[in-house]
């Protein structure tokens, strides 16, 4: 059994030795959760690796259950071509007895390894005795894998965890169950993995997507036990941060604010000066603009320090990697997920900067979003040793505590006015251990003045 697969890479990283126990594995879920695509995931993976699959069902249609999953990248034509995967559609029976002989019948006559029952619930409506129903589910299933050297899979129709099948969840070695919810209008779906037999089960539930030519993607969190390390040193990019501040870490967290209806372009110039001045690549998540918009802000910052327009193209162009998502068109577990898998995809980053940040948070729970997802987050981008800033409006009391709770260091830009006209920008300033100090529109205008000379002397001329 130890060549056996789930398909699906995440579950056989973590649960691949329950496949060498014959095991007795329940998919459970509501209709349209994903059941039929996680068993057929499992029966083509282990089909196309030369065991025989020998798929029971009493309602799918072949031609339509080949042709979405064909949609979802598996051919059950070609296994069943090769006589890997046989697909079998009987009638309900009207006795137990002569369903177990139908069943029995076609495995002497396949000798199939991987046995799959999509859906049972039918067949526990042949009898209302429940201790025929136990008797079938307990001797006839449970041995089932033992008789064929193989695994057995048990598809069926659940409310949600409550699985009520006359105690299958005793017998089984897994037990799967996936839900899906409504989410900001989306269709939101996530595996629950309530038991695995001999395995102690860190994460209880994971999102998941089924996508085209993938079919079943899982996003599992990445869950750290302990809080990251902080890693080395990074030069700040002028004399009135280093007072202020001293100095940061590659590792840190940091939350850059400014008033939603006043949203002045100082603010990014910090994370990028940063970034150039250390030589580290940075990656700016947009929520609210595409590229091109974001690209075009960012050379309208870089101007602010003085920087000609070519020599800003040239720095984005060898520096930055923008993007952007659409935070409208994920489940905020699926949003998580799709940052961390962007910011893995891309080799060399140094910096991280999501912007803006402020837009999702409205859009969520923000207990939820920010203190579970977003923590979790800012540990696992700290592990990697990247420096991650959060750059967003201020939105409210409440988000502002809570996105600076979680940051190392703070910094909130404010526009001044003077007799009621606007003459600049400040900057309120913390870092962990410091003072809080008030950075002057001066003190911010010779910053960035000292920014475009290092920028010039180091990152230009090399």
């Amino acid at each position: 059994m130890n060549d056996y697969v789930f398909g699906v890479e995440w579950l056989d990283k973590n649960f691949s030795d329950l496949l060498k126990l014959k095991p007795l594995i329940l998919i459970a879920g509501c209709p349209g959760s994903g059941k039929t695509v996680l068993a057929c995931t499992i029966s083509y993976a282990n089909a196309l690796r030369g065991h025989k699959v020998l798929y029971i069902t009493f309602h799918e249609s072949k031609e339509k259950l080949f042709k979405i999953m064909s949609g979802l990248g598996m051919s059950l034509s070609d296994v069943e071509v090769r006589g890997t995967f046989k697909f079998v559609r009987i009638p309900l029976p009207l006795t137990i007895e002569s369903l177990n002989e139908t069943i029995s019948k076609l495995i002497s006559g396949y000798s199939p390894e991987v046995v799959v029952f999509d859906t049972i619930n039918p067949i526990l409506t042949i009898t209302k005795d429940e201790s025929v129903k136990r008797a079938l589910l307990q001797n006839f299933f449970y041995e089932l894998s033992e008789s064929i050297n193989g695994m057995t899979i048990l598809v069926a129709e659940s409310d949600g965890e409550d699985i009520n099948l006359s105690n299958v969840e005793f017998i089984a070695d897994a037990i799967f169950i996936l839900k899906q919810k409504v989410s900001k209008g989306l269709v939101s779906r996530s595996l629950m993995i309530k038991k695995v037999r001999g395995v102690d089960i860190s994460i209880a539930e994971i999102p998941f997507r089924i996508c085209g030519n993938l079919g079943l993607v899982l996003y599992p969190p990445p869950i750290l036990e302990e809080v990251s390390t902080e890693y080395g040193e990074l030069g700040l990019p002028c004399e009135v941060l280093r007072k202020v501040i001293g100095h940061i870490h590659k590792s840190m967290p940091i939350y850059i604010t400014y008033p939603p209806d006043a949203r002045p372009p100082h603010a990014a110039v910090i994370p990028l000066s940063i970034a150039l001045l250390n030589n580290l690549k940075v990656l700016f998540v947009s929520y609210i603009y595409p590229p091109d918009i974001l690209k075009s802000q960012l050379i309208r910052a870089l101007s602010l320090t003085g920087l000609k327009s070519e020599e800003i193209k040239e720095l984005i162009d060898k520096y930055v990697v923008v993007k952007s998502i659409n935070p409208t068109a994920y489940s905020l577990d699926e949003l998580y997920m799709r940052e961390l898998r962007l910011v893995e995809s891309i080799k060399g980053l140094g910096v991280v900067v999501f912007h803006d940040v402020g837009l999702v948070a409205g859009l969520s729970n923000a207990d939820n979003y920010l203190l579970n997802l977003i923590y979790n987050q800012l540990n696992y981008l700290r592990l990697k040793g990247l420096l991650t800033i959060r750059l967003g409006s201020y939105v409210s009391d409440e988000l502002y505590r809570l996105n600076s709770l979680l940051s190392s260091m703070v910094l909130r830009f404010e526009p001044v006015f003077k007799d009621g006209r606007f003459v600049g920008v400040q900057a309120y300033v913390w870092r962990r251990g410091t003072t809080p100090y008030i950075i002057t529109s001066e003190e911010l205008s010779r910053c960035f003045e000292e920014i475009a000379v290092n920028i010039r002397r180091r990152c230009l001329s090399r």
